[in-house]
């Protein structure tokens, strides 16, 4: 290899660059898939996974933010439904008791494959209140323990909430402790202990946080609002997603009243490292919307998420009569009431709008099927969509074959 003496100019015609870094230790970015994103945790919000580049990511930071009754919690709950069922271990950090046994389970979470950690309970039997110092402890303590007892083992912690956290110095200090800084330094700390065991495990953390008026807007374009903690979590994270509340969604009860059923949950990716950033997408968030069987929905349930974007893609028209023509030929015709309902009892017509909903947002495939660990075909919603990607990719060759012996 030619090497340049002192105080000579290299030759780099001559000079085997690649050659020369491998010898003095450095790795081709080629040769190493270190950083690369291994899981993602999908919603099964179609429209909310288009905009996330799939979903969630384990090995990675997320934070969700937003103003009050905004369903950031909701949104991590429906989260919760999903990872349990997939196997994922998931463990809600709770700080505002929001780790309610009879809301999860309204919400569709197996709560007996939900693990929690809380003041008073397990490891923690002795601490009234948990501080910002002791749920990075918690972290660490946790991350480290089950990856050496089950190695890449996947693993979402769920911190309900950042801005709900004291430090321990506010907690010894009472109620008119009150620093400027000392919670975003706090949580610093936190970041820089637990942010190279996410890269190196299969474990993902979302923060939920609340959001203020943001104080600094030097230009009408800046965000009103922004997530408490500093811009420790807006550097670190890989995925910061905003969650708005929008119009009210109401439904006439018995009582002859129009009475709040809901709300349009908008989110938008702040930042993304998994698609492109500030993108929105919105779905229905309910709260006890009554069928016509009489059965109350709540949450982003299923057949209503599904229905609700079939019909902002055209799949099922809109109008007094909704049709749909499914993919045998047949039409189907049902008012809008009638539809959630049908979907509900109809599984094989639920699955076919799914797959359908997901092929619009997702026409070249979709991320989470090439997951490493988290197999989510287990959940039959994404094994028929991944039988379609598979079909369209054997016609593709077949249809490729043919056009080379045509030529």
């Amino acid at each position: 290899m030619a090497r340049a003496k002192k105080g000579q100019e290299v030759d780099l015609s001559q000079l085997n660059t690649i050659d020369l870094g491998k010898e003095m230790g450095l790795t081709l970015l080629s040769d190493t898939n270190k950083a690369d994103i291994k899981n993602i945790l999908p919603t099964m919000v179609p429209q909310y996974d288009r905009i996330l580049g799939g979903g969630i990511p384990l090995g990675r930071l997320t934070e969700v933010y937003g103003l009050n009754a905004s369903g950031k919690s909701t949104f991590a709950v429906h989260l919760s439904r999903i990872t349990t069922q997939l196997g994922v271990i998931t463990v809600w950090i709770d700080i505002e008791g929001t780790a309610d046994n009879r809301r999860m389970e309204q919400l569709g979470v197996d709560v007996s494959k939900l693990f929690s950690i809380q003041a008073g309970e397990g490891r923690l039997k002795n601490t009234v209140e948990l501080s910002i110092e002791t749920v990075g402890k918690e972290l660490e303590y946790w991350i480290d323990t089950f990856n050496e007892k089950l190695p890449g083992v996947p693993i979402l912690f769920i911190w309900d909430s950042l801005g709900g956290t004291r430090t321990d110095e506010e907690i010894k200090g009472g109620i008119d402790t009150k620093k400027i800084g000392v919670r975003a330094s706090s949580a610093q700390k936190v970041i820089n202990a637990i942010t190279p065991k996410l890269n190196e495990t299969n474990t993902g953390v979302l923060i939920i946080n609340q959001a203020r008026d943001n104080l600094n807007m030097s230009n009408p374009y800046d965000d009103p609002i922004k997530s408490t903690g500093g811009r420790a979590f807006e550097h670190a994270a890989s995925l910061r997603i905003k969650v708005n509340k929008g119009a009210q969604i109401k439904q006439s009860k018995a009582s002859g009243k129009d009475e709040y059923s809901g709300h349009i949950m908008r989110i938008e990716t702040k930042k993304s490292k998994l698609s492109r950033p500030n993108q929105k997408a919105e779905a229905q968030l309910l709260s006890e919307w009554e069928l016509t069987d009489g059965t109350l929905i709540n949450g982003l349930d299923p057949q209503n998420v599904v229905y609700q974007e079939a019909v902002e893609k055209g799949l099922i028209t809109k109008g007094a009569w909704r049709n749909y023509i499914t993919l045998n030929g047949e039409e189907i015709k049902l008012r809008d009431v009638e539809w959630v309902p049908r979907l509900k009892e109809d599984y094989d017509l639920y699955l076919e709008l799914f797959k359908r909903t997901y092929v619009e947002n997702f026409p070249n495939g979709y991320a989470p099927l090439e997951n490493k660990t988290v197999n989510v075909t287990q959940l039959d919603e994404y094994q028929v969509l991944e039988d379609y990607y598979n079909e369209l990719k054997e016609s593709n060759e077949e249809q490729a074959v043919e056009e080379d012996n045509n030529e």
